[in-house]
């Protein structure tokens, strides 16, 4: 009876009659499945960090990065033509409004 799930490979001890499972795919590949069965999937975005506000999610069984608006790239790390355009606004209106208001000050 082979109770290895996932594509994992089953080693027969017959020395003492049993088996286990060794968790590897096909292509002899890491598996995504490991466990006494390879019944247990790892989580791919376990070690997946994704920047400013993006989150991991899996698709094709690897890590991608689902990036928040205005923001691009493999872990988010882009920021978009409007969000840098939207912040120099705001930093020239800052700078201008503190000359305004130290020349009401003088």
């Amino acid at each position: 009876l082979n109770r290895c799930r996932n594509n994992a490979t089953c080693i027969e001890n017959s020395l003492n009659k049993t088996y286990s499972c060794e968790c590897f795919t096909e292509n002899n590949q890491t598996s995504l499945y490991y466990g006494t069965y390879c019944e247990k999937k790892i989580d791919v975005c376990s070690n997946e960090t994704c920047s400013n506000h993006g989150y991991c999610k899996e698709e094709n069984n690897a890590p991608i990065c689902a990036c928040f608006y205005m923001y691009s790239g493999d872990k988010c790390e882009k920021e978009s033509e409007e969000l840098k355009k939207n912040k120099m606004i705001v930093k020239t209106t800052t700078i201008i409004a503190i000359i305004i208001v130290c020349q009401k000050e003088n």
